[in-house]
């Protein structure tokens, strides 16, 4: 799919049984926002699902998948934002929980953002995100779940979410009331800022933490042993730090 007039385009849903590719491509040299929206599945086994940002960086190109099944066994998706524009994924399903399976990477380290926003029971990635090249970053607003490793310049989560791998990122910022991000594998950040949430952390952590809030705490929680690598603060002496390990 290419934007040939800046008009924002629409397919009812993109399904394949081998392995489809689908690019989507804004035009060259274009300054504005090219997005298309699938109304129902993507799906493909074995293939690629692109979205190719252009050199300016006043281009965006975004896809939107509004279906609940998206990618397929073997299936990938890459954000390529080799130029300097913006490469977005959104996973928006408005009435059901939306499960993506494949990996999700950039085409350079640090490439693409991924939206998480399904406005019914969240999204589950099954596959790996950055595995191979990590993503610029990871928006979480809706309860997620992530099976495997994640890999990303900035993760910001304002949701429940588990993370079952290990994380990997340089900044991680932790936020809204009454929300719980479990890490039950092992995180390597620069800084982790935990504002209004709750961290529960299994594994080991290396990096320095920031306690914003005083509603923010992180609990460390594992049954096995457990390392922290780096230095725990607190602004205005807010927050918690709750160790049962």
């Amino acid at each position: 799919v290419n934007n040939y007039n800046g008009v924002i385009n629409g397919i009812r849903s993109f399904v394949t049984t081998g392995a489809g590719n689908l690019n989507i491509l804004n035009e060259a040299a274009a300054t504005s926002t090219f997005a298309v929206t699938s109304a129902g599945n993507v799906t493909t086994v074995g293939g690629t699902v692109t979205v190719t940002a252009d050199t300016s960086p006043a281009s965006l190109t975004k896809l939107t998948i509004l279906g609940v099944t998206v990618g397929g066994v073997g299936a990938e998706f890459v954000l390529d934002e080799t130029g300097d524009g913006t490469a977005i994924l959104d996973l928006d399903a408005a009435s059901a929980e939306q499960t993506i399976t494949g990996n999700i990477n950039g085409v350079g380290a640090g490439e693409g953002h991924l939206k998480l926003q399904a406005g019914g029971d969240g999204n589950v990635i099954t596959g790996a995100i950055g595995n191979d090249k990590s993503i610029r970053l990871l928006d979480v607003d809706v309860n997620s779940t992530f099976s495997s490793t994640v890999a990303a310049t900035t993760i910001d989560s304002e949701a429940t979410s588990t993370f079952s791998g290990d994380v990997t990122a340089t900044s991680v910022t932790v936020n809204g009331s009454s929300k719980v991000v479990t890490l039950n594998g092992d995180i390597t950040a620069t800084t982790i800022t935990i504002d209004t949430a709750s961290v529960d952390a299994n594994g080991d952590i290396t990096s320095n933490v920031v306690l914003a809030n005083a509603a923010g705490d992180l609990l460390v929680s594992g049954t096995a042993d457990q390392t922290l690598t780096g230095t725990i603060t607190a602004t205005n002496g807010e927050g918690s730090l709750i160790v049962t390990n």
